[in-house]
C-alpha cells in the first residue's frame, strides 16, 4: 500500500507537491500521522545522496519504506512512503510517472508565470496550487499503483502460469467421465502406453515377413 507521494525542492525543503491515503489509520491520528511523514521526508530530501535510494523508518509503532529519487537538474527529491511488503521493482515505473507528473505541472505553471515565492511561502504549507486534472492525476498513481504485484513482472508470469495450470486442471477434470477423478489419468494413461508398445512390438514382427531381401 502506498501512504503518500512528496516532490520536495531541493534547496529550500519546499514541498511542490504532495498526497496522502491514511484511510487505513485512526481518523484521530491522521493528521499527526501526516505532520510526521512530511518532517521525515523533508529530513530525507535534506540528506539524500544517491539518485535512487530505499530508507525504512518507523512510523508510530510500525515500519515503513521510504523510496527516494533524487533529480538535482530539476532541483527536486520524489519520496513515496509504503508499507514494507511493498514491491522494490515498482519503484521506478512510479518515480518516471511523477517526474512526468511534475514536469508537465512546472511547465503550466511556468506558462502561467505562477511561481512559488519561497520567502512568502509557509515552509510547512507549501504545495502549489493544484487544478482538478492535477489531483485527478495524482490520485490515479495513487489507485494505479496500490497493488505493486499488477506491475511486478516475475509476478504477473508466476500468476499467469497459475492461472494455466488451474485452467489446465480443470479442463482435465470436465474431461473424466462421469465422476472418475483425475488421480485415475495416471493409471490410464500408463496402460494405455502399455498396450501401444504391444501393439507396434506385434506389428513390428508381422511386417518382417513383408521386407524384401
Amino acid at each position: 500500500m502506498i501512504y503518500s507521494f512528496h516532490i520536495v525542492e531541493i534547496s529550500s525543503l519546499n514541498i511542490l507537491h504532495s498526497l496522502y491515503d491514511l484511510s487505513s489509520f485512526s481518523i484521530f491520528k491522521r493528521s499527526t500521522y501526516e505532520s510526521m511523514l512530511v518532517f521525515i521526508v523533508k529530513k530525507i530530501a535534506q540528506n539524500a545522496e544517491a539518485e535512487i535510494t530505499l530508507a525504512e523508518q518507523e512510523l508510530g509503532d510500525k515500519m515503513y519504506k521510504f523510496y527516494i529519487y533524487k533529480n538535482t537538474v530539476d532541483n527536486i527529491v520524489i519520496v513515496y512512503c509504503t508499507d514494507t511488503e511493498y514491491t522494490s521493482s515498482v519503484a521506478f515505473q512510479i518515480f518516471q510517472e511523477l517526474q512526468e507528473f511534475y514536469d508537465k505541472e512546472k511547465k503550466i505553471h511556468d506558462e502561467k508565470g505562477d511561481q512559488i515565492d519561497n520567502k512568502s511561502k509557509d515552509k510547512n504549507n507549501t504545495n502549489r496550487p493544484y487544478d482538478k486534472d492535477s489531483m485527478k492525476s495524482m490520485k490515479y498513481m495513487f489507485s494505479k499503483y496500490a497493488n505493486p504485484k499488477d506491475f511486478d513482472e516475475i509476478t504477473l508470469v508466476q500468476k499467469e502460469l497459475d492461472e494455466t495450470k488451474a485452467i489446465l486442471a480443470e479442463s482435465l477434470e470436465s474431461l473424466v467421465s462421469r465422476g472418475e477423478r483425475v488421480e485415475g489419468l495416471n493409471i490410464m494413461a500408463e496402460q494405455m502406453q502399455q498396450k501401444a508398445n504391444s501393439l507396434f512390438k506385434t506389428a513390428k514382427d508381422k511386417n518382417k515377413c513383408c521386407r524384401f531381401f
